[in-house]
């Protein structure tokens, strides 16, 4: 019995004692992975062994299911050389396999092929697999599909729906407070809010205050606070405590949404417009979606790819709303005339290459078709499919004859208009209602054709240009030729001579012709024997002399019996000789000729023959056809930026900062791949199992190398780390810990209220630590790793501001409104250093807002009682420390207020004294009033010009001896003793040093009697700065 027969009788007993299918959890298939290959080094594969080919089905489904494919494509794609040159630049995978692995006839490979299909299927569906599908969500799997006119212009029917619209869609589900109504429950309104007395004038200082706050500065930012500017704005108040009640109520409204409200910001001309054209204005809208998918309790594994999609759906929007500004204000340029012919020169490229591909691929079939009758009995022919199956060649609606909705329309579409000779062979009802079924603008046309135009470079999927379709789709039918011709001389062995004959003649033609040329080459440059031997090299290959070739076999045939029956191999056998000697004599003479003429660079005909020799394959001839279409397409989309930089530079840089987002999405969605099982009980990689895999051996090559493999398949990404990779695997599985349990009871599940914050932050920390982590290769320097933001500077400030954002909408959703501000400061500060050099607005404006009034509207909303309110509300003087401002600001005005002591002269007049008394004396000083300072001199030295109204320490003012005087009365009439003084503010202390007067009447009490004396003291001081509030700082 045959080894084939062999292979296929065993196949579904095999496939049945396969103990589990692969792709089930990293860790089984690390430990399968290793199995397969000591199994395969110890196995005889020549002999169709049972377990060589378990194994070989176990190792290609595994290392296939790392490697992701084409969308699309089916499950084991190419053969088992094509999916080791995939693995080609993992060296950890190539460590485990290299030199290891004893060649695979082709029934073994055909056989382990298809078992490892069907392992593959059997783990079609599951939770990992179920991410890969969130990922790619309705995304076209052909070009068929991708490149579609009709759904093109269907796209371009609908208004566009900016991702900024979307960031506002998706901040609306941020925080749980305002969808359930949270902003009408608080504890009761806060009573007895002023029932204490401000010392140092602060009921004044309160009003003025709040005053300040909701009159002067809160308007200005009507966007952060609508509420209170609704109700509070520009008008009188009175100060009481319903008052405050409702100015504590609407902030408290008005901060919650906040977190609703901050993508808003992002519209705004004044605020941080310029963000739109940034990456962070992606990044908030990825973390606006992962928080609310989160709120709706979706899985984390299932939250990032859906971010993904949502992303990408948002790039899709941005693409669209810059080709139709294209459309809108380029089309009349010469730029544009230039896009349209480039179009026509492309599709005409296109449609020649496919031509050919697709006849070619057509007579493989047919020349299969007609062996099989031939040879009923051969074996079965190579499965076209294993080649073949990718949804990438299927271009017919595209480039076939008769459709009238394919990409000959293009340089139509890109006009704006149909060609009226083209309509008139389309004339059927199907025809006019593709056409004419839905009305279209020019506008509409003309942005379908610049998409459309787009996309043939490589912005479908995988990035894959036109041209590299073509690529993929000569070297795989170049296989299947081979394969097929294979199969033929082995079913056919004397079909194989004819067919060998027939290319020695192919060949002989093919040489005689390169030296005719070549001698055409070199003619200006040879002398008459060098023309006499092109000559002769050419009269050595014309058909009569390879029928004396035959002659003389038949001639030796006739004079040795022992040759007769092998005339034919013999006859080969000498023309390929004089092939060949040829060959030799025409290398050397062109060896020659390049040596006497050195500034000759130009490839020779010769040259280019040997080139194509070497690279001999079927249908290589389509190479250099498929390298000028490379070229062509490439021109295109430089045409297509022109435009773009020429009449939609800000909306196209927009669109374009999607990408390193898209990018750190995709990179967590392969980590949560990799890191998912598709168990039950179980749902990730447990950290017992990271520690058996990660043991430092031949376990830790496996696992981090099928990581890298499907890690590094994302665009732009390139080889990653082991030791970085390592270190985000460990920390991942840490925080994976931490996770809500959805095993627990529904009332155990429901008091975690923020079992969704934990979510998003996982996702979101899990993104950030991509960014931050040593994981990409750096550029300059191959062999160094470096931080993905690092390599890319769009990516740099995404970390701070996701992490701000997140404690932000993290601290509105449990009502910690003081933590809350802190945050948004911290977050519009970081926003507002990423649109450095642009026009500022509000945006400093707004920051300084909030750090001067944050404080106080996060404890007004956060008071619970009396107690609580009197705090804040003496909080509202400068605390305490202020007198340093004075010290250190160019210019600044305050109330102030001094404790200390004077020394001067005092004079007492009036007429209840015998006589006017004048007197040196000590005494306490506690001035209140206004303080106008500033810093003076090279050594920026403060001084102060103070006017003081009150003075405490007149209470205690020394009185002479022989002074008529009675007992002080303690009244208001006794502080008021206007002042003026010139002080030092000592540098770094609260101290001053003061020279000043002042005038005012003291009253006394005299046997019940009041009396009045006149009193003016000129004096130098010394004492504590105490300011009260600082009015204005410079």
């Amino acid at each position: 019995m045959s080894t084939k027969k062999i292979l296929h009788i065993g196949f579904f007993s095999l496939l049945f004692s396969l103990s589990a299918a692969s792709g089930q959890s990293i860790f089984e298939d690390v430990e399968k992975l290793l199995s397969a290959i000591d199994v395969l080094e110890n196995s005889d594969t020549e002999t169709g062994d049972s377990s060589a080919i378990q194994a070989s089905a176990e190792l290609l489904a595994i290392l296939q299911n790392y490697d992701q494919p084409l969308l699309g494509d089916s499950a084991v794609v190419g053969t088992w050389d094509d999916l080791q040159n995939r693995y080609s630049g993992n060296a950890l995978i190539k460590g485990l396999m290299d030199n290891k692995l004893p060649a695979m006839p082709d029934s073994i490979a055909t056989a382990a092929t298809e078992m490892a299909r069907a392992l593959l299927q059997e783990t079609a569906i599951g939770p990992r697999q179920k991410i890969m599908k969130k990922l790619h969500a309705g995304q076209a799997i052909s070009p068929a599909d991708y490149l579609s006119v009709s759904s093109t212009l269907e796209r371009y029917s609908a208004p566009v729906f900016p991702p900024m619209q979307a960031l506002a869609l998706s901040a609306d589900n941020s925080n749980k407070n305002v969808q359930n109504g949270g902003l009408l429950s608080q504890a009761a309104i806060i009573e007895g809010l002023f029932l204490f007395v401000l010392d140092r004038a602060k009921d004044e200082v309160v009003i003025n205050y709040l005053d300040r706050l909701i009159n002067d500065e809160t308007p200005d930012f009507q966007l952060l606070f609508p509420t209170v500017v609704a109700e509070f704005g520009h008008t009188d108040f009175t100060y009481s405590n319903s008052f405050v009640a409702r100015l504590r109520q609407a902030f408290y409204e008005d901060v919650q949404k906040l977190s609703v409200r901050l993508p808003l910001l992002l519209l705004e001309d004044d605020y941080f417009k310029p963000l739109q054209s940034d990456p962070v204005a992606y990044n908030l809208l990825a973390l606006y979606s992962m928080i609310s998918l989160s709120q709706f309790g979706m899985p984390v594994d299932e939250v990032v790819p859906v971010t993904h999609r949502y992303l990408y759906q948002s790039f899709e929007e941005s693409t669209k709303e810059v080709n139709l500004i294209l459309a809108d204000k380029a089309y009349s340029s010469p730029e544009y005339a230039a896009l349209i012919s480039l179009s026509s020169s492309v599709y005409n490229q296109m449609k020649s290459i496919f031509l050919v591909l697709n006849k070619a691929e057509a007579d493989i079939g047919n020349s299969i078709l007609d062996f099989q009758q031939n040879f009923p009995d051969a074996p079965p022919p190579p499965f076209g499919n294993d080649y073949l199956d990718r949804p990438a060649y299927r271009l017919d609606a595209l480039l076939g004859e008769g459709n009238a909705f394919g990409l000959n329309l293009l340089p139509q579409l890109l006009a704006g208009q149909l060609d009226s000779a083209y309509m008139l062979h389309y004339n059927t009802l199907e025809s006019y209602d593709k056409f004419f079924g839905t009305e279209r603008s020019p506008k509409q046309w003309r942005a379908a054709g610049i998409e459309l135009s787009q996309k043939l470079n490589g912005t479908w999927y995988n990035e894959q240009s036109m041209a590299q379709i073509f690529y993929n789709w000569q070297k795989d039918l170049s296989q299947y030729r081979l394969a097929t011709n294979k199969w033929m001389e082995e079913a056919d062995p004397e079909g194989t001579l004819r067919r060998a004959v027939l290319k020695v003649e192919r060949d002989r033609k093919k040489l005689k012709k390169t030296i005719e040329d070549s001698k055409a080459f070199w003619l200006p440059n040879l002398d008459h024997d060098q023309r006499l031997a092109f000559n002769a090299l050419a009269n050595l290959l014309t058909e009569r002399v390879f029928q004396s070739i035959d002659e003389n076999v038949e001639l030796d045939v006739l004079l040795d019996d022992n040759l007769t029956g092998k005339e034919e191999v013999l006859k080969l056998e000498k023309k390929k000789k004089q092939l060949v000697a040829v060959e030799e004599r025409l290398i050397k003479l062109d060896t020659t000729l390049y040596a006497r003429n050195p500034k000759n660079f130009r490839a020779s005909p010769l040259r280019k023959y040997l080139l194509d020799k070497k690279t001999a394959a079927p249908y290589s001839y389509l190479l250099a056809q498929i390298g000028d279409l490379e070229k062509e397409l490439a021109n295109l989309q430089n045409q297509i930026d022109l435009l773009e930089s020429l009449f939609a530079k800000i909306p196209s840089r927009a669109r374009d900062n999607a990408a390193p987002v898209l990018q750190t999405t995709e990179l967590v969605t392969n980590l949560m791949y990799g890191l998912r099982t598709n168990g039950l009980s179980q749902k990730w990689l447990s950290r017992p199992q990271l520690d058996t895999l990660l043991d430092g051996g031949r376990k830790e090559a496996a696992f981090l190398g099928l990581l890298q493999q499907r890690l590094g398949s994302v665009k732009g990404i390139g080889p990653l780390s082991a030791n970085g990779l390592s270190e985000l695997v460990k920390l991942t599985i840490k925080d994976i810990q931490l996770l809500p349990n959805p095993s627990l009871p529904d009332s155990l599940r429901a008091m975690d209220t923020l079992a969704f914050y934990r979510k998003a932050s996982f996702a979101v920390n899990t993104l950030n630590r991509i960014l931050e982590l040593p994981l990409v290769e750096n550029f300059n320097r191959p062999g160094y790793y470096t931080p993905l933001k690092d390599r890319s500077k769009k990516l740099e400030n995404i970390p701070q501001i996701s992490g701000q954002a997140l404690d932000f909408i993290y601290f509105i959703n449990i009502k910690d409104h003081s933590q809350a501000i802190s945050s948004l400061i911290q977050l519009f500060t970081n926003l507002d250093l990423s649109t450095s050099g642009k026009k500022e607005g509000k945006r400093k404006s707004a920051i300084h807002y909030l750090q001067k009034y944050g404080d106080f509207i996060a404890g007004l909303i956060d008071a619970q009682d009396q107690n609580q309110v009197k705090e804040l509300l003496e909080h509202i003087a400068d605390p305490p420390g202020s007198s340093r401002i004075k010290r250190k600001s160019p210019l600044t005005v305050g109330v102030n207020a001094f404790l200390g002591g004077t020394f001067g002269h005092e004079t007492w007049q009036g007429d209840a004294l015998e006589k006017d008394e004048d007197f040196f004396s000590p005494a306490p000083t506690m001035p209140i009033g206004i303080a106008l300072s500033g810093l003076f001199g090279k050594k920026q030295t403060s001084f102060s010009a103070f006017i003081s109204f009150l003075d405490l320490g007149a209470l205690l003012s020394y009185h002479p001896d022989s002074a008529n005087a009675g007992e002080t009365d303690f009244t208001f009439k006794n502080v008021f003793k206007p002042g003026l003084q010139l002080q030092w503010n000592i540098k770094k202390s609260p101290f001053y040093l003061g020279l000043g007067g002042q005038y005012g009447p003291q009253y006394q009490n005299l046997d019940g009697e009041q009396i009045s004396v006149g009193a003016a003291r000129y004096f130098i001081g010394f004492g504590v700065d105490v300011p009260i509030k600082t009015l204005y700082q410079k």
